[in-house]
């Protein structure tokens, strides 16, 4: 009895060891493939952000002072509408307009085309204004939000986040007025019907609507992006990229980039360092499992502490927000006051005797009718992500089965089970990627009329669309199967998964992208000038950059991160503190 008695202690024991081992090795693989995931992408973070290989000529005196760039459609367009445009600027402001120099390539092209007689199909010009222009607009702008000028002084020169800022501001505010249009061979003495007839197009039928809305809805414009500040950016580049061990420019980071990414930057900063303690415990938690006595209690004592800092984190960080926004300068109504019409809303177009321009109305009936059709797309795409929650549970069931021992799947067969877990996980950012395309398209067509109801619309789909697809399954799992091994590979599958892809495509993508464009070029301005070092003008080097479409994606990212801190995570949440370490 004795005998039977010590042989099966020894087998518990062997059994627990080779779980050990098991569990052991599994962390060992997880942690490195997180390391190398994180050591590839601030590798190329810093080949990104810190090098840069392009060689520019130095600015020429239509540049000085110019700090965004109109990107004009001269293809489906005449000449004579972008003319309009320039005329409206300097009739109704000081700002200045300038078509930006040729580089040889485009001087190239331009011959070419004038010998097809065909025209060039972009024309891109520079805008910008002097330093006491700025001021006035300053001024202006203050008024129209607070109904008086602030008493703080007028700094010698503004930083490039401000100018470009005052600029879009008295931009947007411009119409389209036929009274101070004059084309060539136009007869002063006409009458100002007459003229509006001969307006081009597309402001033909826009007399008194504002031209950025107009030229942007109609296509003229193309796109209209600022210029960085090479001064600047560099002073950025050494206080913030290179001293990442530092606490973050915040200030500096905001008056360069805007509110949005200031915000978004902080928010990211604080979100990184509240994660230090949890990580910390969250090992402490992961060692302990190890002794069968102490598993129990540290996992309840760390579930405790997951939600006590999930609820403090979000407190401290309303409260931080908010001395930002005072700090800042923002208040809530300014979007409110300022915020015009998107370029996109469509409806009937009224006439407002009050404003004096027209606008556009569109009936709550109308959108009621385009609500019903997101809803039932909405409703429809998540039975689709159900469906799939449900095709893994049946893959999984089947491995179980398929891919032991039993059947000959001797040595790695455990990781061969994690073969549905790592598909599921990828199909899970694959759909997470079409939808979001699905959800712009849902609420383009459910036309709004500014940019915050169209991004709060975007928003709900995507929460409500991404809580299902990233932690229906995580759900079920716990609290209808409580498969608890099953929950952790799925979980860790995610996890790993979504910061490796969205790491490669945030930052090895673009990296990529910018290299084989300036290769391109680079390869065109030599065979054009037969010179192998090949130097290009500052504004045309930009726009071969990659675009940043905005913090909408990077925050939901960290919505999807929070979820499964929250939720669920216990050693995995080094990994989110080592993936947040990347993005700062």
């Amino acid at each position: 009895m004795d005998k039977y008695r010590k042989n099966e202690k020894i087998q518990i024991l062997l059994t627990k060891r080779a779980s050990m081992s098991t569990t052991v090795t599994d962390a060992v693989i997880k942690g490195a493939v997180g390391g190398a995931g994180f050591a590839a992408s601030a590798y190329m973070l810093a080949k990104f952000i810190v090098a840069t290989p392009v060689k520019t000529a130095p600015l020429g005196d239509a540049e000085h002072d110019m700090d965004v760039v109109l990107c004009f459609n001269t293809k489906n367009y005449s000449q004579e509408a972008v003319d309009f445009f320039i005329q409206m600027v300097e009739k109704q402001s000081h700002l200045i307009v300038v078509p930006k120099p040729l580089n040889v390539l485009e001087e190239d092209e331009e011959e070419k085309k004038k010998k097809e007689d065909t025209r060039m199909t972009e024309r891109y010009y520079l805008l910008g204004g002097t330093h006491a222009t700025l001021v006035a607009i300053k001024e202006k702008k203050e008024r129209a939000l607070y109904g008086e000028v602030s008493e703080e002084p007028v700094p010698e020169r503004f930083c490039s986040g401000d100018r470009i800022d005052l600029l879009l501001f008295e931009l947007g505010r411009l119409k389209a007025r036929s009274s101070y249009y004059c084309s060539t061979g136009d007869d002063k003495s006409e009458k100002a019907e007459d003229n509006v007839a001969k307006m081009p197009e597309p402001f033909q039928d826009e007399e008194h609507g504002l031209l950025l809305q107009q030229a942007m809805h109609s296509k003229l414009l193309t796109d209209h992006f600022p210029l960085h500040d090479d001064k600047e950016r560099s002073e950025l580049v050494e206080k913030w990229v290179k001293n990442w061990t530092k606490p973050q420019p915040i200030n500096t980071v905001r008056s360069y980039f805007g509110d949005e990414v200031g915000f978004y930057f902080s928010f990211l900063g604080m979100y990184t360092q509240w994660l230090i303690p949890l990580a910390a415990v969250g090992l402490l938690t992961f060692v302990l499992d190890f002794s069968p006595g102490w598993a129990a209690y540290g996992r309840g004592l760390y579930s405790l502490l997951v939600t006590s800092w999930a609820t403090a984190f979000l407190k401290f960080w309303k409260r931080h927000e908010s001395s930002l926004r005072n700090e800042w300068g923002i208040s809530s109504s300014d979007s409110m006051t300022l915020e015009p019409a998107r370029t996109e809303f469509v409806g009937e177009k009224r006439f407002d005797p009050v404003e004096g321009c027209y606008y556009i109305y569109f009936s709550s009936k109308d959108r009621a009718k385009r609500y019903f059709v997101t809803i039932l797309a909405t409703m429809a795409a998540i039975a689709v992500v159900t469906f799939l929650m449900m095709l893994y549970c049946w893959m999984e069931e089947w491995f179980a089965v398929a891919f032991i021992p039993a059947t000959g799947w001797d040595g790695f067969y455990e990781y061969v089970y994690l073969v549905p877990s790592i598909i599921y996980s990828i199909v899970v950012l694959y759909v997470d990627s079409k939808y979001s395309e699905l959800a712009s398209d849902l609420t383009q067509y459910e036309n709004h009329r500014t940019e915050s109801d169209f991004a709060n619309a975007r928003v709900l789909k995507l929460a409500l669309f991404y809580f299902v697809n990233n932690f229906g399954f995580l759900f079920y799992v716990a609290f209808k199967s409580r498969d608890m091994a099953l929950l952790e590979q799925t979980l860790s599958s995610l996890l790993i998964t979504r910061q490796l892809l969205g790491n490669v495509q945030e930052q090895l993508m673009p990296y990529i992208s910018k290299q084989s464009s300036l290769k391109a070029e680079e390869g065109r301005l030599v065979n054009v000038t037969h010179n192998t070092d090949a130097i290009f003008n500052k504004v045309d080097a930009e726009l071969l950059f990659p675009t940043y479409d905005g913090t909408f994606d990077d925050y939901l990212e960290m919505f999807v991160q929070f979820g499964y801190v929250c939720k669920y995570l216990l050693v995995t949440i080094v990994v989110c503190f080592v993936n947040d370490l990347t993005l700062l």
